[in-house]
């Protein structure tokens, strides 16, 4: 196929189009401008968008997959990170092995800086089960088997009541 259409042959050095053919092509055909689609603004790769925990530590990923900030475990890694709607992160740290008398259950804001640390049902117990956020307040269940509301300003207790069981005594079935 030469000059665009099929079994026309043209001998090297000659056109494929006719004058006549040139005059109607140049005064008739006209192209449509492209057609441009609606740009939406390309994201920034950079920009940190999500969260992750990696190694124990709570990490502020951008769309490369990239930490781009890092919050340390205060005591031993994070196991639980929730995220509330005012931009703040609701971290809960592995309790078995952390240090006695401190919070396990902290606030931190949206750079990762520490806000609050959750008032402890007692001073030998930290906080084992996942935290929920429940009307307003969150809740969560000690190594001993108290379920705690917390007040998601502060980190105090508003109430507490046993559980059924300690988290700490929750056995995992086996299955066979």
């Amino acid at each position: 196929m030469v000059g665009g259409m099929p079994g026309l042959l043209v001998p090297a050095g000659r056109s494929s189009v006719l004058p006549a053919q040139a005059d109607f092509l140049a005064t008739s055909v006209r192209l449509a401008p492209p057609r441009t689609m609606p740009q939406k603004p390309i994201p920034d790769p950079e920009d940190p968008n999500s969260l992750a925990i990696i190694d124990g530590a709570l990490c502020r990923m951008n769309r490369k997959g990239r930490a781009v900030s890092r919050h340390e475990p205060i005591g031993t890694a994070v196991v639980q990170f929730l995220a509330t709607s005012e931009g703040r992160l609701i971290v809960r740290e592995h309790a078995f092995g952390f240090l006695q008398g401190f919070s396990n259950l902290y606030c931190l804001d949206s750079v990762l800086r520490l806000i609050w640390f959750a008032e402890l049902p007692s001073e030998t117990d930290l906080y084992a089960g996942a935290v929920t956020e429940e009307a307003g307040v969150f809740v969560c269940t000690s190594a001993a088997g108290v379920a705690c509301r917390l007040d998601p300003a502060t980190g105090n207790i508003l109430s507490s009541v046993p559980a059924a069981r300690p988290v700490a005594a929750v056995e995992v079935e086996s299955s066979g």
